[in-house]
């Protein structure tokens, strides 16, 4: 013999439609309104005297395990639970609250904090980079990933760092995660190439609007609390007197305010030496010249050509 559920009764389908109706207000006004503690009482046991069964919310502990790792929130119970960004919690017994839904707030964060990685000159192959994503079994990555875990500590602290190496060796990667790392920290960040930058300023040299001109390029060196740039010494050769006039005085004026920057360059020690000069290393200070000379090239994929 089959059970069959009782027909819901007219007041209890009123009362079910106008705890929905309430439910999407709140999530269209984005201000959750109390209701009265005793009404969910009403309705749970209405439910239970018709034979029909009550659905069930989530508790404050879901919430705060959901908080903690939002994407064990599954997309079934996300489906049921989420009504435009809010989440129905049962907070105690006879007593729920509309609270933001963890899911949803830290997909909103994801999506903010890509558009300040793009705002900071992050090329959008970059923007998916993670420390996995190289080999942490490789010198010095394990070291630069416990340095940026201290990103904080390192702006304050006015460090700056060049990485050299040859092409594909992680260099820009590991620049773009310290850059990520500042701006998760509420910090600010730029990666800039200076021989575009300095090809730019040429352009506004012929006149016509085109360009932008060399102040401007100052302003955009020196505002950032972490500056990264990035291939330096790859320019063009008529472009150099304006590349090294840009670097003497963003790196004057970043260091009279302390703010560290980060260089990235194919060129070894010696050569950076030579195209930096003296005075150029000297406003660089404190400074950790590290060499990545794994011998891997992240450049090349192990994918198979589709040609």
């Amino acid at each position: 013999m089959t059970a069959t559920t009782p027909p819901l009764t007219t007041e209890l389908a009123e009362a079910a439609h106008g705890y929905l109706t309430q439910t999407r207000a709140n999530a269209r006004s984005g201000m959750p309104t109390r209701r009265e503690g005793s009404s969910l009482d009403v309705m749970l046991g209405k439910l239970a005297a018709s034979g029909h069964r009550a659905p069930v919310l989530p508790t404050a502990a879901d919430l705060e395990h959901w908080k903690a790792d939002p994407t064990s929130l599954a997309d079934e119970q996300h489906t049921r639970s989420c009504a435009g960004g809010l989440i129905e919690v049962q907070i105690e017994p006879g007593r729920t609250a509309a609270v933001p839904c963890p899911r949803c707030t830290a997909s909103r964060r994801e999506i903010t904090l890509r558009e300040r990685l793009s705002a900071a000159g992050i090329a959008a192959r970059y923007l998916e980079v993670e420390w996995a994503g190289l080999d942490l079994a490789l010198d010095p990555f394990p070291r630069l990933q416990r340095a940026t875990a201290n990103i904080a500590q390192i702006i304050a602290g006015n460090d700056s760092l060049v990485l050299t190496g040859p092409p594909g060796s992680g260099k820009t990667q590991v620049a773009v995660l310290a850059a990520k790392a500042a701006l998760a920290a509420n910090f600010s960040a730029l990666v800039v190439n200076l021989g575009r930058l300095a090809l730019d300023v040429r352009e506004s040299y012929q006149g016509g609007g085109a360009g932008i001109t060399e102040r401007q390029a100052l302003e955009l060196l020196i505002r950032p609390d972490l500056l990264i740039l990035d291939d330096l010494g790859a320019g063009e050769t008529d472009t150099a007197a304006v590349e090294r006039r840009l670097l003497y005085l963003a790196l004057e004026d970043r260091q009279n305010a302390r703010k560290p920057c980060i260089v990235t360059t194919n060129l070894d020690a010696a050569e950076l030496a030579r195209h930096l000069g003296a005075r150029n290393l000297g406003r660089l200070q404190p400074l950790e010249i590290v060499g990545m000379h794994h011998g891997r090239n992240f450049r090349v994929s192990e994918e198979k050509s589709r040609w």
